[in-house]
């Protein structure tokens, strides 16, 4: 017998739900992501605490909500309770957790109601490059270097979006910097420039606060940068597929909502792959490691009045169009 061609129509269609259907159950019963929820090709990757455990765990940041991945995994998957660092440190880690909160469903959270955790909780090193744009070297006056200039932030740094930054003892000179930081997903040893940009994870937004006075007092930067809370990253991480180029990214920060620094990493003096290449010949990268790239022109202490940081200030940072970095200056 023939089927009229509308019936086999409708044969198929019930075919092709059905087997929708059975891809749902499948990947729920695994705990793995649901299909419903939220679906595009961009997937921006936070680190928050869930709100009723109190635990660390991933989210997704889309169109002004975040969506966290335990709506799309069950508990007893490795993803319920991983953070970007955990993700990181394993081979498909960060492909699994895109792919997880790429589907992510209902219920989606307010991000104003959302405590975040530093982009990644443990981060192995922070490297940051000093006098890397040639317009925060004019603004010094000063020359700008022939090499990278290195130092770190030590981990009690590490701060997150809406983490407050305290006004360490004695200092009376506290600064803002804006930095594109970026985060490193594979191992990067000695690596050529060519090849820098395939270790890359993804980016995010950071600002390196300094205690000028510091700074300047110790002929040194170690003390003046690594205070308590003076480095927050975040809010989110950015994939290495969606810049297709770190070199053209508008970058800005406001304090009290006046726009105090308007430049674009196209000012940088060396590179991102410049940077890791230059890093990674005597210091080997690691998944989850970060580098802060410098800050344009436009900081607080080089400003005519100075305009320096007091308790009760808001700064935020800005690149391209990403969710922007927000922390506000404690008593």
């Amino acid at each position: 017998m023939v089927l009229p061609l509308w019936f086999q129509a409708v044969l198929e269609a019930q075919g092709l739900w059905f087997r929708l259907a059975a891809l749902e159950g499948l990947a729920r019963k695994k705990g793995g992501p649901s299909v419903a929820g939220p679906r595009d090709a961009t997937v921006q990757i936070a680190t928050i605490y869930d709100p009723t455990t109190g635990e660390l765990t991933l989210a997704r940041w889309r169109e002004g909500r975040v969506w966290p991945i335990r709506n799309a995994v069950k508990e007893e998957h490795w993803l319920y309770r991983a953070d970007l660092g955990t993700v990181l440190a394993r081979p498909e880690g960060l492909r699994a957790a895109m792919e997880a909160l790429e589907g992510v469903g209902e219920p989606a959270l307010d991000p104003e109601a959302v405590r975040f955790a530093p982009l990644i909780p443990r981060a192995g090193k922070v490297v940051c490059i000093g006098q890397n744009y040639w317009d925060h070297c004019r603004e010094q006056n000063v020359k700008p270097p022939d090499r990278p200039i290195l130092f770190a932030k030590l981990p009690n740094a590490y701060n997150a979006h809406r983490g407050p930054v305290p006004v360490p003892p004695g200092c009376q000179q506290l600064d803002y910097e804006a930095e594109l930081a970026v985060v490193i997903g594979k191992t990067a040893d000695r690596v050529s420039e060519a090849e820098a940009l395939g270790c890359v994870a993804g980016y995010s937004l950071a600002n390196d606060f300094t205690a000028r006075d510091f700074q300047f007092g110790d002929r040194q930067w170690l003390r003046g940068k690594s205070q308590n809370g003076f480095g927050p990253v975040g809010p989110v991480l950015v994939t290495r597929d969606e810049v297709p180029d770190p070199q053209n990214l508008a970058i800005r920060c406001w304090v009290n909502g006046q726009l105090v620094q308007d430049s674009n990493t196209r000012e940088m003096i060396f590179s991102v792959a410049q940077i890791i290449a230059f890093v990674s010949q005597g210091i080997r990268l690691e998944p989850g490691d970060i580098l802060l790239t410098g800050t344009p022109h436009g900081v607080g202490i080089f400003r005519h009045p100075p305009l320096l940081l007091h308790p009760g200030d808001t700064v935020r940072v800005g690149i391209a169009d990403w969710p922007e970095l927000v922390n506000v200056v404690a008593p």
